[in-house]
């Protein structure tokens, strides 16, 4: 995941508060790993790290380039296709596991990330 979601940083972010912003970020990757497959709200995650979630909201967009949201989406497209591969699990249970409610819009957001349907993954 850090390959996909890191960027460079200079020399000069790595002061005190550039710390805390890592510290930050680590624990919210912790507590998305930890807590994926479940139904995730920006409350909870804002509440984990003690801010309120318009400046969560803000902060993890400016720390990574991306909403959480699509960082949750993402991290959810890797797992569903890391079984898609290695198992023959059917892609209602890996929905279901991997926390998509919603198989339309998974559809969507997997075709966007890979542009292909996940039984062409498979079938590869």
């Amino acid at each position: 995941m850090q390959t996909n979601f890191s960027r460079p940083i200079s020399d000069a972010a790595f002061d005190a508060s550039s710390r805390k912003n890592r510290e930050r970020l680590a624990a919210v990757i912790a507590y998305t790993e930890a807590h994926y497959s479940e139904v995730v709200t920006l409350e909870a995650v804002a509440r984990k790290l003690h801010l309120q979630v318009n400046y969560f909201c803000y902060f993890f967009k400016k720390n990574t380039g991306m909403t959480y949201l699509q960082y949750l989406n993402e991290y959810r497209l890797a797992k569903i296709y890391h079984d898609l591969v290695v198992t023959d699990i059917p892609l209602k249970y890996l929905l279901e596991r991997h926390g998509f409610t919603n198989y339309k819009r998974f559809r969507e957001l997997f075709y966007e990330k890979f542009q292909m349907t996940p039984s062409t993954v498979r079938k590869k």
